[in-house]
Parts: structure tokens; C-alpha cells; sequence
């Protein structure tokens, strides 16, 4: 079993998986424009969703930064962390999200338009 990450990870690093997450500062449709599928288009699909405390925690777990198996003996010190957090937001039971995802679809040549066949 893994030992618990490091607290000696920065809050301007974010971790991913045995490493650091390293981002960089150009947006996506720039590295799109510069390939062969440079007809860039973007879709915004709005999202609205009802999360619970069992469904953040999965969400948490699925990622390479949050795995469980980074956490270690101090999973269950993790999972009462973050219920007391939750527990000052929404009605204690449900947490709703309102968002949008934004889509970035890059083709070769020219084409119809994306956003009318997905956003309905």
C-alpha cells in the first residue's frame, strides 16, 4: 500500500497520479489550429446536475489526483474531511451543479456545423 501524498506538495501543484500535473498556458483550440484538423468549432452544452456526498467522493476517487490509493491509511481521515466540508453547502444531502462544457471539435476541411446537431 502506498503512503500518504506529501504535504509537502504546494496548493499551486496539483497532483496526478505518482506525479505533478504540469498544464500549460495556450488555450486548446490554438494547438487544434495549428494541426491538420485546424476547422475549429466550439460547442457549449449546459450541464445541470445533483451530486451527493457518496457520488463527490467517486468522482474524487476516479481522478489521478484524488485516487484512492493516494490517500493510503488515511482514507477514512480523507472521506470525514471532505463530508465535513460538504457538510456547510447545499441541504446536507444534495449539492446541485450548474455548469456548462465547452467543446472543442477540430476537422480537416470544411463541414457542417456541430453545434446544431448537439445542442437541441
Amino acid at each position: 500500500m502506498r503512503s500518504a501524498p506529501s504535504s509537502k506538495t504546494s496548493s499551486e501543484e496539483r497532483r496526478a497520479g505518482q506525479g505533478i500535473f504540469q498544464h500549460h498556458d495556450r488555450p486548446y483550440n490554438e494547438f487544434l489550429e495549428e494541426s491538420a484538423f485546424n476547422q475549429v468549432e466550439e460547442v457549449s452544452v449546459p450541464v445541470h446536475r445533483k451530486w451527493t456526498i457518496e457520488s463527490i467522493l467517486g468522482y474524487l476517487y476516479s481522478t489521478s489526483f484524488a485516487s484512492r490509493g493516494l490517500f493510503g491509511e488515511r482514507i477514512e481521515e480523507f472521506e470525514a474531511t471532505v463530508k465535513d466540508v460538504l457538510a456547510d453547502h447545499g441541504d446536507g444531502e444534495t449539492f446541485p451543479e450548474e455548469s456548462e462544457f465547452l467543446l472543442r471539435v477540430g476537422r480537416r476541411g470544411k463541414g457542417g456545423s456541430l453545434g446544431k446537431s448537439l445542442v437541441r
